[in-house]
């Protein structure tokens, strides 16, 4: 019974049967449930899993929602060179595009 529907079937009708011994709660729950996110995001730690993992931070500082979003074209040679300092610098386009505006129009 490794099928996903009739595993969610058995679920949903009450008599899925627990494995004894595989069940967590509270911290041992918590350790599992990190050592997981940590070996799929390849990360070292719980707070660098998570913050991977549970979207964006907003860059509004002032306000809540999503920040806007700009979608732009670029010629290749550009686009090479942007991804070439991006690279070398260990930052990312994103991050390259708002700073060199934010200069641009300082």
């Amino acid at each position: 019974m490794s099928e996903y529907s009739d595993l969610a079937a058995l679920a949903a009708q009450g008599t899925l049967e627990r494995v004894p011994g595989t069940q967590r709660h509270g911290q041992a729950a918590q350790a599992m449930v990190d050592d997981i996110l940590m070996s799929a995001t390849g990360t070292a730690t719980p707070a660098e899993a998570y913050a991977l993992t549970v979207g964006r931070p907003s860059l509004n500082r002032q306000t809540t929602g999503p920040s806007r979003m700009w979608r732009l074209r670029v010629p290749d040679t550009l686009d090479q060179q942007v991804r070439a300092y991006a690279t070398a610098h260990g930052r990312t386009i994103s991050d390259i595009t708002r700073a060199a505006v934010a200069a641009y129009i300082a």
